[in-house]
């Protein structure tokens, strides 16, 4: 299977997303008399009205499917090469650290009175607020990181 994979992975994916393609544009174009029909408010909440089901639901089981693939070929990997995964599992270690640290932290109550009243009107509390912030922060020190690294492998290979 993993040769096969190997070899075909990626024409078998794209078959499948240009199978996936056809199928919602057959559906959309199929049920667009009826759509039409529909008055425009009540388009999302009738049968006849929601032509696009199709395409979020195959949306939402090609995101599943592949996080689910993902995390079966990850742990698969690092059954068989424990000691070539540290380094990975080293690196989340790290990443979940940093992301509890920035949690711990967070101040809730930052950004004064106007991020307090938006706070309020969407019913976020001061968990939610602090998972936020520590969420952006966390993508922020990742993406300086990555900024950093790439000068810094820049510069290195000029000097080779």
């Amino acid at each position: 299977m993993y040769k096969f994979l190997t070899k075909n992975g990626q024409l078998l994916a794209f078959g499948v997303g240009l199978a996936i393609v056809v199928l919602f544009y057959m559906f959309a174009f199929g049920g667009m008399e009826d759509f039409m029909a529909v008055a425009e408010s009540e388009r999302p909440l009738s049968e006849e009205g929601n032509i696009f089901l199709f395409g979020i639901q195959a949306a939402v089981f090609l995101t599943i499917a592949a996080l689910v693939v993902w995390i079966a070929f990850g742990l698969f990997h690092t059954a068989t090469d424990p000691k070539g995964a540290i380094k990975g599992i080293v690196g989340l270690v790290v990443l979940a650290i940093v992301g509890f640290v920035l949690y711990s932290s967070a101040d809730p109550t930052a950004g004064g009175e106007v991020m307090r009243e938006t706070m309020t009107e969407f019913d976020v509390d001061n968990d939610t607020s602090k998972f936020i912030t520590a969420a952006i922060t966390t993508s922020i020190v990742l993406l300086g990181l990555a900024v950093l690294a790439f000068v810094l492998t820049s510069i290195l290979r000029i000097f080779r």
